[in-house]
């Protein structure tokens, strides 16, 4: 917690443990707002956690043509699952793979 305060980051998380963590909170979400609102309202979050990483808002603007909880669940598997390959921990601003865009 010191390194936040002092503007030093730590270490970023595994890809895959987004992935997990993003799925989960999905999982949640789908749940308490039903198939309908809960995929028009997920598409925010799942842009929140992909807007800065590498072909993020490509992936944002494919997952808005979505329509069930299903399929977007499964691309944001297939998406983390591909960018875990190229990178096992999330690339932040700054890395040379943000800015190479991902294409799925």
């Amino acid at each position: 917690m010191q390194r936040l305060l002092r503007g030093k980051p730590g270490t970023p998380p595994e890809t895959r443990q987004a992935k997990a963590w993003l799925l989960e909170h999905l999982d949640d979400h789908y749940r308490l707002y039903g198939e309908t609102s809960g995929v028009r309202s997920a598409r925010k979050h799942i842009g929140w956690a992909v807007e800065t990483l590498p072909g993020g808002p490509t992936f944002r603007a494919k997952m808005n043509l979505l329509e069930t909880c299903a399929e977007q669940a499964a691309a944001v598997a297939e998406w983390f699952d591909a960018l875990a390959d190229r990178s096992p921990r999330l690339p932040g601003p700054g890395t040379p793979a943000h800015d190479e865009p991902m294409l799925h």
